[in-house]
């Protein structure tokens, strides 16, 4: 990697933690009060005011009911940035991580378009997105590995986007 490549890319870096700085931290241990709740949607009623507060909403991608379950992290088309959705599951992956201790290997991928140069290294950028994320919420015990298009798991573009949780 040249010297402005390397230049530019701490620069990325320092720009995603910089902007981790103000994140509101989810609850450590969000729980279901039998007093309130909407039982029809399946979303516990803390992690729905969350959503609320934040302007996220449920896009389809991720089962909101058990963010933990969800270990694939989506990006769009040529980005290495979260949507408030993907980075509303990272916060609860980081969280369960820091206080458990453990460890994760975060797989980058991209989709075919591209170069394989160039998606290798976007693979890298949303592995190390993710990575900023999670170390700036404690959890800190991470590598990050890129694919880039070598590891398709669908036709569907979008679902070859990611970065695949692996503890």
């Amino acid at each position: 990697m040249n010297k402005m490549a390397k230049i530019l890319l701490v620069a990325l870096l320092a720009v995603v933690v910089a902007s981790c700085g103000g994140r509101k931290k989810l609850q450590e241990n969000p729980g279901v009060s039998a007093e309130i709740g909407d039982t029809t949607s399946g979303i516990d009623p803390e992690i729905q005011a969350y959503m609320d507060a934040n302007g996220i909403v449920d896009s389809g991608r991720y089962n909101l009911s058990d963010p933990l379950s969800n270990k694939t992290i989506y990006f769009e088309y040529d980005s290495s940035a979260l949507d408030p959705e993907s980075d509303m599951i990272v916060q609860f992956h980081a969280q369960h991580l820091a206080s458990t201790g453990g460890s994760v290997v975060l797989e980058g991928h991209a989709d075919e378009r591209g170069t394989r140069e160039y998606n290798l290294a976007l693979g890298e950028r949303r592995g190390q997105t993710v990575q900023a994320v999670m170390s700036a919420l404690g959890a800190s015990n991470s590598d990050v590995v890129s694919y880039g298009e070598e590891k398709p798991v669908s036709a569907e573009l979008w679902q070859n986007r990611r970065v695949e949780l692996l503890y």
